[in-house]
């Protein structure tokens, strides 16, 4: 019975004092290689927040830039148009039939470009004045390509093809 008892006492010494863990040295080793963890860890969730608010102001910036500079679809068209016409008439140029195409941008649901080509008559100084309107125009329109050739009539003006670009949302539909 006593060797049970000592044996038991043994045990429970064991288990109360766990001779075989770690010493102090090691315990402040781990402290140590915990706490440099910790200090890694804290850096890297304050580098994830700062991407987490860049990607938010970046948002935000581009939905201000698509909200001031796209059109919605059902005006692009009348607005384009219009837009056109008060440059052309300040610039002195005579403007004739013009085409709408409207193309999906790839990888969006609601993003289209308006591709817009036109004719216009006039002379060379009247051409710069309406490009210098144009690229002034509170409209986001991209001038893709620009032929000018000299008209065949008594005038000395240019017979003028213009195609630009421009970018247009389609809202979801309400049903």
């Amino acid at each position: 019975v006593l060797g049970v008892l000592l044996a038991a006492n043994i045990g429970a010494a064991l288990v109360l004092f766990q001779p075989w863990g770690a010493t102090p040295e090691e315990m402040e080793q781990q402290l140590g290689v915990l706490r440099s963890d910790l200090a890694q860890k804290q850096q890297a969730v304050a580098r994830l927040r700062t991407l987490v608010e860049k990607s938010r102001q970046a948002r935000e910036e581009g939905d201000a830039f698509m909200k001031e500079y796209f059109m919605s679809r059902q005006a692009a068209s009348s607005t384009i148009i219009s837009a056109l016409k008060e440059s052309a008439a300040k610039a002195g140029v005579k403007q004739q039939e013009q085409t709408f195409a409207y193309e999906q941008v790839e990888g969006s649901d609601n993003l289209y470009m308006l591709t817009i080509s036109g004719n216009y008559e006039g002379r060379y100084e009247d051409l710069v004045n309406f490009i210098n309107l144009l690229d002034k125009s509170p409209r986001f329109l991209i001038l893709d390509t620009l032929t000018a050739a000299p008209e065949r009539s008594q005038g000395g003006g240019l017979a003028m093809n213009f195609k630009m670009t421009a970018f247009v949302i389609d809202s979801p539909r309400r049903v």
